[in-house]
């Protein structure tokens, strides 16, 4: 089965960003936009 998202807003810890970004991107394949 293949899965569209259209929109994600994830939230976490202040300092978090840059490992957040490793996993969500790295990990999961998902792109950042701004």
């Amino acid at each position: 089965m293949e899965m569209h998202l259209h929109h994600v807003q994830v939230s976490g810890p202040a300092g978090c960003e840059d490992d957040m970004r490793a996993f969500y991107g790295g990990v999961l394949g998902m792109v950042e936009v701004e």
